[in-house]
């Protein structure tokens, strides 16, 4: 689907329009753990990203929840996707919402139970959010392979001090 991309969102307020984002998915329940750049950046490595990437267990029950609140935020991808009753495979791109919101029902070198059960408490602006822990993310971003994701896994590994 062509989405409708509002670049206006694209801007500093990315922080402050993912807390709406995480407002919504928790509103509605949604099992989902923040991964990718932007978890990277939450422990400690800078990373330019203007998306934020969310790991979600796949049950039929929260991919309606989740879809149920993507609509809410304004989502026209969201709503199509829930009159079809999806099976999501693995990645859903969300490009008409307030932040880009890549959705992942599979991710390389981590199995959802252990994600879940090793997640990270984070608050931003009051803002209550899950994070992948940064060991799970090393492992996701090292099974990936990709260049951008070996340089995170150096930096990743090399702040592991901070968590302390």
């Amino acid at each position: 689907f062509a989405g409708h991309f509002n670049p206006q969102w694209k801007t500093t307020n990315m922080v402050s329009n993912a807390t709406r984002l995480f407002a919504a998915l928790e509103q509605h329940n949604v099992c989902y753990l923040v991964i990718g750049g932007f978890a990277a950046t939450i422990f400690g490595v800078p990373c330019f990203t203007y998306d934020v990437n969310i790991f979600v267990e796949n049950t039929p029950e929260n991919i309606d929840a989740l879809l149920t609140a993507l609509v809410e935020l304004g989502s026209d991808l969201a709503a199509i996707a829930k009159a079809m009753n999806p099976t999501f495979v693995t990645l859903v791109e969300f490009d008409d919402l307030p932040v880009k919101t890549d959705v992942f029902v599979n991710v390389p070198g981590l199995g959802w139970a252990t994600a879940w059960a090793n997640r990270v408490s984070q608050t931003y602006q009051g803002q209550h959010f899950y994070t992948v822990a940064r060991a799970d993310l090393i492992k996701a971003k090292r099974a990936a392979g990709r260049w951008q994701d070996l340089e995170d896994v150096k930096a990743l590994e090399a702040t592991t001090a901070n968590d302390a």
